[in-house]
């Protein structure tokens, strides 16, 4: 069944639709305008993520520490919000490419990094524009305009989170290599993963297509960057990301502080809005602070959250390696959904890591199926859903059964994840080669 059938009717003109889809699209911009670009660039007193890079890019010109968050906050002091600011968690290749910009003030600085990242965001839509069928495109801009009004998205550029650059990178990635143009994809996947060490993940995509080249490209990308940047730093530097920042990165406890003699889970997996597999079982299977989950069982929580990511990633290099689910954007959007529901800590800003998900429907290289209708209607719920802006500290969130609905962004990852491996099962089944008769 064609997807333009499963959303319109005979007596629906493709010319409404489009007027529609642009009409949604004009409101989200505006919304997108009013409710997003004026809190990042006008309103100075919301909590940011820009300000632990900033000055721990300060920390680095000064030649201090800026893997210590006491010394981070003392640069910051003056900020409003600099006691929020959490440790920096990220090898320094960002933290030498922000230098220059500490030169010209903390403010001014925050501006020009919301420019980038709006760039990355109409590249984003570029790069998702050009995969769309001709006769669906219409269908784009009002998927845009409900992603413009999401709460990752506003997240992403209020918090000066890094995810819509590393989207354009990865999406670059998959172009380039569906263009055999290895050097390039790799040395694009290469840098994102210099940024932020986990689109390395990705690289699962190179080694599914054999693109040995790509992958060469890019380990060589990423030991040429991070050499010159440990090159440049003290000794101790690279021993505390070695041997303290990684390990924690790995175990979900990258920002757990004592903040007056007490563990503050910030940053944890105990967090509300922790929306990886990590979270579902944290906030549901564990009594602690942030939420009073349905039992007190954190060893159950713990084995079912590794038994659970452990699942889904086989499964999803079973449907990539061994089912040879089809080479288009919906196999990037498996990874992406991958990705998001087994690492440990997801937040906000990371959903919209998910936005290939929603429009790989529309792939130019996505055949249609007859089951595109109710698949449709489970994407369209998953995707209200994770739009959503949901306050996770009304009390009856944080116990008993409401720890279910402060983990309901997860429950729609899960979703999706059902449909995108749903839909790599069937495509695969109907790539498989058909067997012939031997006539000899």
């Amino acid at each position: 069944m064609d997807v333009q059938k499963t959303i319109s009717s005979e007596g629906s003109p493709a010319d409404a639709w489009r007027g529609i889809g642009m009409i949604i699209f004009i409101c989200g911009l505006a919304w997108f305008g009013y409710h997003t670009l004026y809190t990042t660039f006008v309103d100075r007193d919301v909590f940011s993520d820009f300000p632990t890079y900033y000055f721990s890019a300060t920390a680095l010109s000064q030649g201090v520490d800026f893997y210590d968050q006491s010394t981070i906050a003392q640069l910051g002091r003056e900020i409003p919000y600099a006691k929020d600011m959490g440790a920096y968690l990220y090898p320094p290749v960002l933290l030498e490419l922000l230098t220059p910009l500490t030169t010209l003030g903390y403010q001014p600085a925050k501006i020009i990094w919301a420019l980038i990242s709006l760039v990355a965001l109409f590249f984003i839509g570029k790069e998702l524009w050009r995969r769309i069928r001709p006769e669906q495109r219409d269908l784009f801009w009002g998927l845009s305009g409900f992603l413009l009004m999401s709460w990752p998205m506003k997240q992403v550029l209020v918090h000066g989170q890094l995810e819509l650059i590393i989207l354009f990178l990865i999406l670059v990635a998959f172009r380039w290599s569906q263009h055999n143009h290895a050097a390039r994809a790799g040395i694009a996947l290469g840098i994102a993963t210099t940024l932020k060490l986990y689109p390395a993940f990705f690289f699962l995509y190179f080694i599914y297509k054999k693109q040995w080249g790509s992958l060469c490209y890019g380990i060589a990308t990423i030991l040429v960057l991070i050499g010159i940047s440990f090159a440049m730093l003290p000794g101790e530097r690279l021993n505390t990301f070695t041997t303290s920042v990684m390990p924690k990165l790995l175990r979900g406890e990258a920002s757990q502080q004592t903040v007056g003699g007490k563990i503050s889970y910030a940053g944890t997996k105990y967090w509300p809005n922790n929306y990886s597999l990590s979270g579902l079982f944290a906030h549901t299977m564990t009594k602690q602070d942030v939420s009073q989950g349905l039992i007190d069982a954190p060893k159950a929580a713990t084995a079912l959250y590794y038994g659970s990511a452990i699942a889904v990633l086989l499964t999803t290099l079973y449907l990539l390696f061994v089912r040879r689910a089809q080479d288009s954007l919906l196999s990037l959007s498996l990874l992406s959904i991958t990705f998001l529901l087994i690492n440990p800590l997801v937040w906000e800003y990371y959903l919209v890591l998910a936005i290939p998900a929603f429009f790989w429907f529309f792939d130019s290289s996505t055949p249609p199926n007859k089951f595109a209708r109710y698949a449709f209607i489970i994407m369209a719920l998953a995707f209200a859903v994770i739009c959503l802006d949901i306050y996770y500290w009304y009390p009856f969130m944080r116990q008993g059964v409401g720890t279910l609905i402060m983990s309901i962004k997860i429950i729609a990852l899960l979703s999706i994840y059902g449909v995108l491996t749903w839909r790599s099962w069937s495509s695969s089944r109907d790539t498989l080669p058909t067997p012939t008769l031997n006539r000899g």
